[in-house]
């Protein structure tokens, strides 16, 4: 993901009855759990905030991010973090963030695809 670009990671909230990322989404985009800050351009979430991004979006949220006035609003990639096998998967396409429902769907669609299902319960039973 390029400096330039916005990408959502949904993580999960919980593995079983512990927490995973609850609370702490954002401390898995910087150091040391990784090699420099991503934070203004990878941005993870647990399932239960899914609706808020398209909102987040189009009010501004990449303009905020790059600090630049007149970035328009986008969204270049989503990921999922495969608790099963310990790794980050990237999503052939991104979903529709214009629609709120159709966002859900391609979210839900992505997860079953990739097999990327573990701590996502909520989010694919809706």
């Amino acid at each position: 993901l390029g400096p330039e670009q916005i990408g959502l990671l949904l993580v999960p909230d919980a593995l079983g009855p512990v927490p995973f990322a609850r609370n702490a989404q954002g401390g898995i985009s910087v150091p040391p759990q990784q090699a420099e800050d991503y934070l203004s351009r990878l941005l993870p979430f647990v399932a239960a905030d899914v609706g808020q991004w398209p909102g987040l979006l189009k009010q501004g949220l990449v303009a905020g991010l790059k600090h630049d006035p007149k970035a328009a609003p986008r969204l270049d990639a989503v990921f999922c973090f495969d608790a099963d096998r310990g790794r980050i998967l990237r999503a052939d396409s991104v979903p529709n963030w214009h629609d709120q429902a159709t966002f859900r769907r391609d979210w839900r669609q992505f997860l079953i695809q990739a097999d990327c299902r573990r701590g996502y319960a909520d989010l694919l039973a809706r």
